[in-house]
């Protein structure tokens, strides 16, 4: 059971172990899940797919919450541990990055939330559809064979976006050293800590709308760092961010080496992947009836 030991620095180890080996174990699920794929058997391609998820997912609640201060992640000991051993809301972690890197996003941040939700409910159904075979109260069987073709192939390249995008995190880990580094330096700045302040614990709030549309465009490279975080509550802490490199640095280097410090990774694919990241409408298709 994951938990937010008292000493920050050991939960900082902690979290980035857990993150990386379970965008490792991603992997390892989505190659069987291709593999299933390749011989046409849809519901155990399906179900390892959203193991996929789950397991990115993880990675991605891993990796959030390390860059929150260490008062707020003890705050929240209880939700972390929840979250890490509930399968909707792992599998929500990774829709809700989906759906804000997508081309399209919801026009709320509500919605996005509930979106994410619904679709993270739909995928842990259908993969215990895809798993096991089954009768509900109405005597109906539930065939792992309702999965179909086009259920199958959606899920894994909804798990292949979710990786892709996870990429660069995922790299960044490998060398906890540096990375903690880098993260003890983010979160030690005051202005940091006084976003979580702002933004206090409305998701749906004008400052919360603001950063979340901030991050998406970092993440889908729609501007620069300086040019993402204007007129948000972060504007404040990248200044004094940028103003921390010293020297002959270009301000094009200064924001490449922050928005690196920040783990805002873009949503490309790896070097040997092409992938399209799909479309919100194109996630619904995981619902069966």
């Amino acid at each position: 059971m994951a938990t937010l030991l008292p000493d920050p620095d050991k939960t900082d180890r902690i979290l980035i172990t857990l993150a990386a080996e379970a965008y490792k174990h991603a992997r390892q699920h989505l190659l069987a899940a291709r593999a299933v794929l390749d011989v046409s058997v849809w519901p155990v391609a399906f179900s390892n797919a959203a193991l996929a998820l789950e397991e990115a997912g993880k990675g991605i609640l891993c990796n959030s919450i390390l860059v929150w201060p260490d008062e707020q992640r003890q705050a929240v000991q209880d939700a972390f541990r929840a979250a890490m051993n509930s399968h909707e809301a792992k599998a929500f972690c990774a829709f809700f990055v989906l759906r804000v890197v997508g081309d399209e996003v919801p026009e709320s941040v509500e919605k996005l939330l509930k979106q994410s939700l619904r679709d993270a409910r739909r995928t842990n159904k259908n993969k215990m559809r895809g798993f096991y075979t089954d009768s509900n109260s109405t005597g109906q069987i539930l065939k792992p064979s309702d999965i179909t073709e086009e259920q199958a192939r959606q899920m894994v390249r909804v798990v292949e976006a979710v990786i892709a995008f996870s990429t660069e995190a995922e790299e960044a880990m490998e060398d906890p050293d540096a990375y903690l580094v880098m993260l003890r330096r983010v979160r030690g700045k005051e202005s940091y800590a006084s976003t979580w302040e702002y933004m206090g614990d409305d998701p749906s709030s004008e400052e919360s709308e603001k950063v979340i549309a901030a991050m998406r465009a970092l993440a889908r490279d729609d501007a620069p760092l300086e040019e993402a975080a204007r007129g948000t509550v972060l504007e404040t802490f990248i200044d004094q961010m940028m103003a921390d490199f010293e020297g002959p640095v270009a301000l094009e280097s200064k924001a490449t080496v922050i928005a690196g410090e920040l783990a805002v990774p873009p949503p490309a694919a790896a070097p040997d992947e092409q992938v399209t990241t799909p479309r919100p409408e194109e996630v619904n298709v995981i619902e069966i009836t």
